[in-house]
């Protein structure tokens, strides 16, 4: 490898890795920073993790065109297959195992898959953009198999976990636009669905003039951002709703309805501007369990083909295994934060399904929570106010918008 190419390929690679870590972090502060600073700071790494991506994926792409078309002239034909596979080929297709990690890259993190709601509304045009970096990298890949005469199987396991990641990106910018929004609400409005249920109205009756707990603050919310979120893109809401929430909130506490007003932004905010609508459906979880066991496996895999082989380019091996521990560490955290969120609670335990006088597992678990956000936020608390960014105070709710 020319050590100006390898020294500019290697620097993208770290510097796209460290970004993804650093929006992992950055895009839970986002929703709390008011200094513009730190907005602007946050927007930049946003801009430039897309950028240095997609600058690695094109010189790992042209430099695999010209192996190739360096092998279809016959350069490299004949040592690529004096011993089957050299190591010089070897350290070549380890570019292969680069690219797709910057494919996984693009996926972007769970906190931040949007910058602006304009973003969600160019969601096809995301499509079609992601789909070509997918197909150059099939192609690059493609190429290294001509010139390598075998398959590797950890290359097409992590082709499969940037696939995911990337749809999981698209789908997330389609379900934060407009048209997304106002087909849910149209298609409840068609089949005749009340957003209250029946079991929800009553409990909702019952709950007026009663202080929330924690808990009950999360689900009440959740049932009014159902029902409300129409509002977002002009659409009219029934009279019952409006007359069964204006009553509730008649009932509340002014500090109970500013809580549950701003759970109910953090809900929004969620939506526009993350993946847990995505990651909290079926076929979400269904992906990420599938991506997390790809990438692990994948792992293994090539451990056992590289691990125990001396290349020519120790160094290269070095930086796939930080990239390799790299994405793992990544989904754990992105699990944690998954499972550690207000979503968690409100699929886990319905308004309709509480039960005051029957304390389950999932009681206890949602407990936990609770309590891990309630420390969390106030980590993060102390951290705004410590880089100076004082006027972001907020009541120390329950789980907080520190979930994603």
């Amino acid at each position: 490898m020319v050590f100006y190419d390898g020294w500019k390929l290697s620097a993208c690679i770290l510097l796209s890795l460290f970004l993804q870590i650093f929006l992992v972090v950055a895009g839970s502060f986002r929703r709390l920073a008011s200094r513009r600073w730190i907005v602007k700071i946050i927007w930049f790494a946003y801009l430039l993790a897309e950028f240095v991506a997609v600058f690695g994926l094109g010189l790992i792409v042209s430099r695999q065109s010209l192996l190739y078309n360096d092998y279809k002239d016959d350069i490299v034909q004949v040592r690529c297959m004096v011993h089957g596979v050299s190591d010089s080929c070897k350290d070549d297709h380890i570019l292969m195992y680069w690219a797709t990690f910057l494919l996984v890259h693009l996926g972007g993190p769970d906190t931040i898959t949007a910058f602006a709601t304009e973003d969600n509304e160019l969601w096809l045009r995301n499509l079609f953009y992601l789909s070509s970096k997918c197909i150059a990298v099939a192609y690059a890949i493609y190429q290294s198999v001509e010139t390598n005469y075998r398959v590797e199987v950890p290359i097409l396991l992590l082709f499969l976990y940037g696939i995911i990641k990337c749809t999981e990106r698209t789908c997330a910018l389609y379900y934060g636009s407009a048209k997304s929004f106002r087909n849910s609400m149209l298609s409840k409005s068609n089949l005749g669905v009340n957003d209250f249920s029946k079991k929800e109205d009553t409990l909702l009756i019952k709950m007026n003039g009663e202080a929330l707990f924690n808990i009950e603050v999360l689900q009440c919310a959740s049932v009014f951002f159902m029902t409300f979120k129409g509002l977002v893109v002009d659409l009219s809401v029934g009279i019952h709703d409006l007359n069964q929430s204006r009553d509730f909130f008649l009932q509340r506490s002014s500090q109970d309805a500013f809580r549950l007003v701003e759970v109910e932004l953090n809900y929004l905010y969620d939506v526009l501007f993350t993946k847990i609508p995505v990651l909290h459906s079926k076929l979400g979880l269904c992906g990420r369990t599938l991506s997390f066991m790809a990438v692990v496996s994948s792992l293994v895999v090539f451990y056992c083909d590289f691990g125990v082989k001396v290349v020519n380019y120790k160094i290269d091996l070095v930086l796939t295994y930080i990239l390799y521990f790299g994405a793992i560490v990544l989904e754990v955290i992105a699990f944690y934060m998954l499972l550690f969120c207000d979503w968690t609670v409100v699929k886990l335990r319905l308004l309709s399904d509480a039960n005051p006088n029957h304390k389950s597992w999932k009681d206890k678990f949602l407990d936990c929570i609770l309590s891990v956000n309630n420390t969390r936020s106030a980590f993060y608390n102390s951290f705004l106010r410590l880089i100076g960014d004082r006027n972001h105070q907020r009541p120390n709710l329950l789980i907080e918008d520190f979930c994603m």
